[in-house]
Parts: C-alpha cells; structure tokens; sequence
C-alpha cells in the first residue's frame, strides 16, 4: 500500500497485541467505522461483541455501519471522516454481495488512498484479497446467489483465516488450485500490508503450506515479505484481471 494501510486478521482484536498499536493515536480519540453486514447472517457473534469491548475499553470512538441499502455517494459520505474502516466478520459471501450492489469497493480504494486504514477480521479479510475462494475450502456453501467471487483485490494474494492443523488437507488441496499465493492465519496472528511489504505478526513461526511465500526475518515476531507492484497494476500493485 503506497498511501494508507491494510490489516488483515483472522480473530480481530483477539490479535489486539498487534493490531492495536497501529490503531492508536497518541494526539487524538481514534474513529472507527464498524462494518457489520456480514455478522448480520450469522447466527453466533460472540467475535462481534469482543471486538466492541476492545474499542471500549481503548477509548476507540466507533459506530456500527451496515453498507446494505446504501450507494457509493452514500458510503463515501458516511466513512470519509474515520480514521478506520473495521470490516467485521461473518458471512464473506453475503458481505461480497453487499459490496459489489453498494460500490462499498471503490469507495474503500478511494479513502485508502486517503491514507486511512483498513482492517479486515475473517470475511473482512477474504474481502479485501483478489477472491473469496477460500471461504469456500472448509466446506462453506451459502453463496447468496453469488456466482462471481472476485473481491477488493486490495492485496495480491489469498489469506486462509482461523487456521488449525485439521485444516492442513484441505487448505493444501486449495493451494494446489489456486494460481495466486496463499497466507495463512491463526486468530491470534495478522498481516499488515504497506509500501509494497506484508509484514507477519504472530507470537510463533507462520504456518506456511504455500511454498510460494516467501519471509525475509527480522525478529522473532515480525516477518516480512516484500512484492513490487506490476507496471499494469489498477490498485496497490495487485494486476485484477489475474485474481482467480
């Protein structure tokens, strides 16, 4: 990301040691817009009340925006004066959906150019990759009438989230399909994309099942990756016409 910043979480602020302190500012309240459509579909949210304790509990000054029924004009309007965009998780076939009707996407490009920063927890993390196949691998089926899952493409690559070991086949399976790379994550682990470099933040090793990735380390807990932007790239050196 040459401009803002993007976060791309499994379990939210259950990475809080991570994600906070790029959500902290030391010279005023930090405003976060909470995205809450695709948490609206799922029928047990305990992650969505977490996270509202955690902004709470910081001082964080939020508000809970659904972007179903609204436009693009609408959604700038309503998210150009916060810092965040928090994208809650849930459901990432109904919030890709709720995107794509509502222009929730570019408006997203536009105010990450800005310099604002995006988070994603779970399907607020499919959402900002190039696809959303890999909500698909542990066996998802609702679609919600979707039959293209082409995303955000805010980063060019996928993210596997709220990975554990009996996943392993499965996301191996996946991989071996996938013509783009694949990072994983555990809920308590997060990636931050900025200037071209995904850094990895996590109190172990990453998993790595996709021997494309590729870390140079820097310390214990911070690992880095660094990818250049491709000459015919349309956002953050992601190429959209290639994201399957």
């Amino acid at each position: 990301m040459k401009d803002g910043t993007v976060i791309l979480t499994s379990g939210g602020m259950m990475a809080k040691k991570y994600v906070e302190p790029f959500l902290f500012n030391k010279n005023r309240i930090v405003h976060i817009a909470h995205i809450i459509t695709a948490a609206k579909v799922d029928k047990d949210v305990p992650y969505f009340y977490n996270d509202k304790k955690e902004f709470m509990s910081h001082g964080f000054k939020h508000i809970d925006i659904d972007i179903e029924g609204k436009n693009e004009n609408q959604l700038f309007e309503l998210l150009k004066n916060f810092d965040v965009i928090y994208v809650q998780g849930g459901s990432a076939s109904y919030l890709l959906k709720q995107t794509k009707k509502s222009g929730f996407d570019k408006v997203i490009k536009r105010l990450i150019k800005q310099g604002k920063t995006y988070v994603g927890v779970s399907a607020g993390t499919y959402l900002a990759c190039p696809n959303i196949k890999v909500h698909f691998w542990k066996g998802y089926r609702k679609k919600y009438g979707l039959s293209n899952f082409r995303s955000m493409s805010l980063v060019p690559f996928l993210v596997a989230v709220h990975y554990e070991d009996i996943y392993k086949k499965n996301m191996e399976q996946g991989i071996l399909l996938s013509h783009l790379p694949v990072y994983i994550l555990k809920d308590d682990q997060a990636l931050v994309v900025k200037d071209y470099k995904t850094l990895f933040l996590g109190n172990e090793a990453p998993t790595i099942l996709d021997s494309r990735i590729k870390f140079d380390k820097i310390s214990h807990d911070k690992i880095v990756a660094k990818w250049k932007p491709k000459k015919d790239c349309d956002f953050a050196g992601w190429t959209s016409k290639n994201n399957n």
